[in-house]
């Protein structure tokens, strides 16, 4: 097989597997939200992917997609398997006064974000502690949002109770977020719009014979069709 046949079928088995989680069952960051929502984040995470070439573009999309539906991100589970706020693989616990001195930088300096940076780093420094890394503007939202979720309706719970408390909070979540963030709330929604493989049960049911083949090859194949007629539907 040669590199290019081998980049084709990675790329292909990454569109496959987002293609086959909602059917997977709830778990991970999306064990709290409905079917419907579920199924609305994957393909919305589809989109980023496919829809954005550079990096932060995904990054950036991907983002709006977990604050919109007030989903916290799991954060530092890259590549590299390293958490944020980790230092060769251990968790680094700030302690009590250094976190008061880093209040300090962020009260002494507002509304200069530099000056409040470079002295958080002087506190790191002094404190032989590594900085962790910044949280990107989506990644606070998502964080706000699911605390505004655990506040409403309290810790997961596996009751229809909590489900359906929690489907009302992200309702009043996403309105907050449509009014305080139209842009970014535009363009997720615009993604939405586009499609894909989950918007059509033709598609869906294409999908699952494609499952079926044990052929490697005319396995991929048939997916690779399946995406390309999902591509063709969204332009359309």
């Amino acid at each position: 097989m040669t590199t290019a046949q081998r980049l084709l079928s990675l790329s292909l088995m990454g569109g496959l597997t987002l293609a086959v989680a909602p059917l997977a069952g709830a778990q991970g960051p999306f064990g709290d939200l409905d079917d419907t929502d579920r199924q609305a984040v994957r393909t919305a995470l589809e989109a980023c992917r496919d829809n954005n070439e550079e990096r932060e573009d995904r990054k950036a999309c991907a983002d709006a997609v977990f604050a919109q539906y007030g989903i916290e991100k799991p954060e530092g589970h890259g590549r590299r398997g390293q958490r944020r706020g980790q230092h060769d693989g251990q968790k680094q616990d700030i302690p009590e006064d250094v976190r008061e001195d880093l209040k300090a930088c962020r009260e002494d300096n507002a509304g200069d974000h530099e000056a409040a940076k470079t002295c958080a780093e002087e506190v790191f420094n002094e404190n032989g502690l590594e900085m962790p890394e910044h949280r990107g503007r989506g990644q606070k939202i998502g964080h706000k949002f699911r605390s505004n979720i655990v506040e409403t309706c309290g810790e997961r719970e596996n009751t229809d109770e909590w489900r359906a408390c929690t489907k009302e909070a992200r309702g009043t979540i996403r309105g907050e977020f449509q009014e305080e963030h139209p842009k970014a709330f535009n363009r997720f929604q615009n993604r939405r719009r586009r499609g894909g493989i989950h918007t059509s049960a033709d598609l869906r049911a294409e999908l699952r014979t494609c499952l079926e083949i044990d052929d490697n090859e005319e396995l991929r194949e048939c997916v690779f069709g399946v995406r390309e007629a999902a591509r063709e539907q969204s332009q359309n």
